[in-house]
């Protein structure tokens, strides 16, 4: 197993243990006012760390605005008709 990924123990469908692994880039967001749920709920997730640092919010707030000052890049749009006719 790759050791930077979270792990969660969990059971098979023959109730047999097993050590689950989040793949890279594999996300879920569950959200609601109360809270994540019950025990249910928090037994067939794993849960994630989020860097809630101040200095995490302020490289986060760095790129927005860069990216937010940059020019807007030019939008192309090609209707499907002018790929066709340029493609004959």
């Amino acid at each position: 197993m790759n050791s930077h990924l979270p792990v969660k123990e969990s059971l098979n469908k023959f109730r047999k243990g097993v050590v689950c692994q989040i793949p890279e880039r594999c996300l879920w967001w569950i959200a609601k006012v109360e809270g994540t749920g019950d025990d249910l709920v928090l037994n067939r997730i794993l849960t994630a760390w989020i860097d809630e640092s101040e200095e995490q919010d302020m490289k986060v707030l760095s790129r927005t605005l860069r990216s937010a000052s940059a020019p807007p890049e030019p939008e192309v749009f090609t209707r499907q008709e002018m790929e066709v006719c340029q493609a004959m």
